[in-house]
């Protein structure tokens, strides 16, 4: 990882004071901010607010669970922060953990080094430009984006197994 990505994580309990954070933290010269999408603002979103009113700070999830949330979408997402701010988003993505999962939003957490890699798989086709058809055990998508763009794609990591899936992916 460059070291321009190291930066800050920014905490508020509003969209609007996130992106206010990240104004002052580009104003103070800070290369990168890290935001995580679970109890407050949804990452995303801020950062596609956050890229049409800065020129220069770095920007990536730290992460987005991948559960709730359909690859193509995030994906497109992606792909829209990346062309208002070129060269400064990092898609972070990961399971998150049973009781967020199961708790808060419902759904069965089954499998999650499986369905990362299949999420993965995905995100990353769409994000290159690609058409991708992938039908898995846990994800299936047909789809295309208008354009691709330049966006790493990171994985969280916290056992053995999900270390080993990141170095391979």
């Amino acid at each position: 990882m460059s070291i321009n990505n190291v930066g800050t994580a920014i905490h508020e309990k509003t969209a609007a004071g996130m992106l206010a954070g990240i104004r002052e933290a580009e104003a103070a010269g800070i290369p990168a901010v890290w935001l995580t999408t679970g109890a407050g603002p949804d990452a995303l979103t801020v950062f596609s607010a956050a890229a049409s009113v800065t020129q220069r700070i770095r920007m990536g999830t730290a992460i987005v669970p991948t559960f709730p949330r359909h690859p193509v979408v995030i994906a497109q997402q992606a792909v829209d922060i990346a062309s208002i701010a070129p060269n400064r988003f990092t898609l972070g993505v990961g399971p998150s953990h049973a009781p967020a999962i199961e708790g808060k939003y419902g759904i069965p957490y089954v499998k999650p080094l499986e369905h990362l890699r299949e999420f993965v798989t995905v995100v990353k086709g769409l994000v290159k430009g690609e058409q991708v058809d992938f039908e898995g055990k846990r994800c299936k998508a047909h789809a295309k984006l208008n354009h691709g763009a330049d966006v790493p794609v990171i994985i969280s990591a916290l056992r053995a197994g999900s270390f080993e899936l990141a170095g391979e992916i």
